[in-house]
C-alpha cells in the first residue's frame, strides 16, 4: 500500500473486505484454505516499511464478523509491518492483540 489507509494514525481492516461479498441475507463464508491470500489482501491494504522511516508508525485495526482463526492468521502477519495489532467490534472496547512495548 502506499500509506493512504492511515487515518489518525490507524489503518482500519474490515475482514469482510478480503473476501467476496456474500449474498443478501447471507453469511460471510472464509475458506481455511485461502488462509495465504487473506494475509495477502491486508497487507496490500498497508503501507510499505521504507527505509529511514519511524517505526512503528500506525497502529492496525482488525475489524468485521469472522473466526477467531482468521484473525490470528492475519495478525501474525501484519504485526512487524506497523505498530500494535487490534482488534475492535461494535459491541466490545477496543484489544490489543500484539505490541511491542
Amino acid at each position: 500500500g502506499d500509506g493512504t489507509a492511515i487515518t489518525a494514525g490507524v489503518v482500519i481492516i474490515d475482514i469482510t473486505s478480503l473476501t467476496d461479498v456474500p449474498p443478501p441475507g447471507g453469511r460471510v463464508n472464509f475458506d481455511i484454505n485461502l488462509v495465504t491470500e487473506y494475509q495477502r489482501k491486508a497487507l496490500a491494504m498497508i503501507p510499505a516499511f521504507a527505509p529511514g522511516r519511524k517505526f512503528p508508525e500506525f497502529e492496525i485495526l482488525l475489524t468485521g464478523p469472522g473466526p477467531i482463526w482468521l484473525y490470528l492468521a492475519l495478525a501474525a502477519a501484519l504485526h512487524s509491518r506497523g505498530g500494535k495489532v487490534s482488534y475492535a467490534a461494535p459491541n466490545a472496547p477496543r484489544v490489543e492483540v500484539i505490541g511491542h512495548k
